[in-house]
């Protein structure tokens, strides 16, 4: 987190000039998000509570993207993507920003759009989780590299 955050404070702050490599920091965050994940709720062990999990799930990300996005809302409208429309504002308030095949709207906090994101696998979680866990360890494997 602390280096995406440096990446665009730094690729703003010189121009351009500096590049370190966000979006592979981003794509490293995602994946290993997901492997916590697998890790705390994929032991054979372990009960689930859809409830609790979308209730935590829920809890962790709701605050923080109302919170930034109002803040981002209030320092708006400018020109260009940053104008506030009805189609901007319905999809940050129901965080589908990212939800569209074509065109990513940002929400009013740009870098929330991660957020969006993360609800969306964390919609589809319990149940993918629940298909990779009736895999093979080859079939598995098979399927980590045809996806790489």
């Amino acid at each position: 987190s602390l280096h995406i955050m440096l990446f665009h404070y730094v690729g703003h702050m010189t121009y351009g000039a500096v590049d370190l490599n966000g979006s592979l920091e981003l794509s490293l965050f995602f994946l290993i998000s997901g492997f916590s994940l697998t890790l705390g709720y994929g032991r054979s062990d372990q009960q689930w509570n859809f409830t609790a999990f979308y209730r935590n799930r829920t809890l962790r990300l709701i605050p923080c993207y109302y919170f930034s996005n109002m803040i981002g809302f209030l320092g708006l409208p400018g020109p260009g993507d940053n104008r506030i429309t009805w189609q901007r504002t319905i999809k940050t308030l129901t965080m589908t920003n990212t939800w569209h095949w074509f065109e990513m709207v940002n929400p009013y906090a740009m870098p929330a759009w991660t957020v969006s994101t993360l609800a969306a696998f964390y919609m589809v979680f319990p149940f993918l989780l629940r298909s990779l866990k009736s895999l093979s360890s080859s079939n598995l494997s098979f399927l980590v590299v045809l996806l790489y």
